[in-house]
């Protein structure tokens, strides 16, 4: 903000930032994440920022939805699987490398032969599965499943839900109190910040109970005159950005 003053933006700290980031006026790549609260208002001046600083600076402000957790299980996945392709490509030319992944394969294929001398072929592939998974989970990073979550504010009490109908568009989209009226009629009760998406839908969070409740009752067949030509899902992650 300029001089503290709400509403406003100081670009010239952005562009500080992002030379932190990498060298700003080189010709390299310099990519920074700016996190912002929609609850405060900040996203309004959003938009004003993305403009100045593409027309004066030439940077891009692009948008990003934040992870959702089978995208954060995913990448953990490639990252493992990246540190065991580095690994075997900068092997190919060194002795030392090809020694060292032989002496782990010879003594990998031994234990599974001492411990399960009984087993077939297709035990033994099963149990040199289990190995080399606990190996990339422990490569990955992570030290459990990344539990479910609200797609708009991490927080894990929360799940969002995603609502459009047969009509809306990206020309056409919902409007929030038109969501907010049907949401609370199947039973929502009280109703936190709807965002609309690039594609006309809506996206909103209830608690976890609420949310498994609101998709109850949306199949219920009292309710299917009051949902018609409605469509209620909670989404495994944000394609369309919300706003």
């Amino acid at each position: 903000r300029k001089n503290g003053k709400d509403g406003t933006f100081d670009s010239e700290l952005f562009i500080h930032r992002t030379g932190r980031a990498g060298r700003f006026g080189s010709t390299r790549t310099a990519d920074t994440i700016m996190l912002y609260d929609r609850s405060q208002g900040e996203g309004t001046t959003l938009k004003g920022l993305e403009e100045e600083m593409k027309r004066i600076r030439g940077i891009e402000i692009l948008p990003k939805t934040l992870p959702s957790p089978g995208e954060v299980m995913n990448s953990a996945y490639h990252r493992a699987l990246q540190r065991f392709e580095k690994f075997d490509a900068d092997g190919e030319d060194d002795r030392e490398k090809q020694d060292l992944v032989q002496y782990f394969e010879n003594r990998l294929m031994q234990d599974v032969h001492f411990d399960h001398s009984d087993a077939g072929p297709s035990q033994t592939e099963s149990l040199l599965m289990k190995r080399l998974a606990a190996a990339m989970a422990a490569l990955s990073g992570l030290e459990e499943i990344v539990p479910p979550r609200s797609l708009l504010t991490a927080n894990p009490s929360d799940r969002t839900i995603r609502a459009w109908n047969d009509s809306c568009s990206r020309s056409n989209p919902l409007s929030p109190p038109e969501v907010t009226k049907l949401v609370k009629a199947l039973g929502s009760g009280k109703l936190g910040r709807i965002s609309i998406c690039e594609d006309g839908s809506a996206v909103f969070d209830l608690s976890r109970s609420k949310a498994k409740r609101l998709l109850q009752n949306v199949g219920e067949d009292e309710m299917s005159s009051l949902v018609e030509g409605w469509h209620f899902e909670m989404p495994e992650s944000l394609s369309a950005i919300p706003s």
